[in-house]
């Protein structure tokens, strides 16, 4: 019987063997099914949020885009205005007062275009470009009203409107200038600043 049981404890010891053989390279296989588990669910986080990234960053670049628009109008019609004011300045009182001179309605009309985009960049913001267009507008509508009273009240000389306007026509324009200069510096600083 002796042959017996060690064949019998052999058998057991070779299932046992096997058995916890089996068992230490299942534990290894679980811990490595969990690291892949862990490790796929690390990628697919990753990558979840590098496609979020990508949208916010599309996102902003349109958002700069539609500003950029917005500023660029708003100076575009600015700059027909001032050209319109700048025609004002060198024109003689009769000759502005006159009923065939087209340019003080043309500056008229053009304030009004520069009013529309005045609400378009508040719109599009932020509040401090908002308060700088506004400043903008102020000013180059305070240098048309002034150059409209002037040429009211002197319609018949042959004077320019800046003759006759001055060092407080000449302060009006300077005015309009600094607040397109502070209103263009502004706009390249939220232009080029990411988070804005």
């Amino acid at each position: 019987m002796a042959g017996l049981d060690i064949a019998i404890i052999s058998s057991g010891g070779a299932v046992l063997g096997a058995l916890i053989g089996g068992g230490v390279t299942g534990i290894f296989a679980l811990r490595n099914a969990k690291l892949q588990v862990n490790t796929q669910r690390e990628t697919a986080e990753k990558d979840r949020s590098d496609r979020q990234a990508e949208r916010e960053e599309e996102r902003s670049a349109h958002h700069r885009e539609i500003r950029r628009q917005a500023y660029v109008g708003f100076l575009e019609n600015f700059d027909v205005v001032s050209r319109g004011l700048t025609a004002l300045d060198t024109m003689s009182t009769r000759q502005a007062a006159s009923p065939s001179c087209q340019v003080p309605a043309s500056v008229e009309q053009a304030l009004g275009e520069l009013s529309r985009s005045l609400y378009v960049v508040t719109m599009e913001g932020p509040s401090s470009i908002a308060a700088r267009s506004t400043e903008m507008m102020n000013s180059t509508r305070s240098q048309f009203i002034a150059q409209m009273q002037l040429i009211a009240s002197n319609p018949n000389t042959d004077d320019t409107v800046q003759q006759l306007g001055g060092s407080s026509l000449d302060a009006l324009r300077i005015a309009r200038q600094a607040a397109s200069a502070r209103f263009i510096e502004l706009a390249r600083e939220v232009l080029s600043s990411a988070s804005e």
